[in-house]
């Protein structure tokens, strides 16, 4: 398969076959009812929804209030897609060739929460920040 080098394939002359066939082991699959499939894996993107929604709704204002122009409030919504254009793949590329006692993923997760969480954080604050940069009497 081109593309999908991290899915392990079966092959009959792979000598690696035993070796997979003890690293995966258990049923693959969700459990329970044939219609409640789908709902049970993507729940989990409910409160994701509700909170992108709620940011959305208060986001506008709060950045007007802050003074900012609405053509540069545009371009605070744009970031967040762009920046995610370029870090995604890179961050996919360097949890595939991670080779950390943790995982491959572990690792980016944890350190990612924790940048999320902090980057959260600062939002309380971002009054006190914009005014290191922007003197209080100066237009947006």
């Amino acid at each position: 398969m081109v593309g999908f080098g991290g899915i392990p394939t079966r092959n009959d002359d792979d000598e690696n076959n035993e070796m997979d066939a003890h690293r995966w082991r258990g049923r693959k699959g969700v459990r329970g009812p044939s219609w409640l499939k789908m709902p049970l894996l993507t729940i989990g993107l409910l409160g994701t929804q509700i909170v992108w929604s709620t940011e959305m709704g208060y986001a506008s204002p709060y950045l007007l209030s802050l003074g900012l122009s609405k053509s540069w409030m545009s371009m605070v919504f744009v970031a967040g897609p762009l920046s995610g254009l370029f870090v995604q793949p890179l961050i996919g590329v360097l949890a595939d060739n991670s080779t950390s006692r943790w995982g491959r993923r572990r690792p980016y997760m944890f350190y990612g929460s924790i940048l999320c969480s902090f980057s959260l954080l600062l939002l309380g604050f971002t009054k006190e920040i914009v005014s290191w940069f922007i003197s209080p009497d100066s237009p947006a």
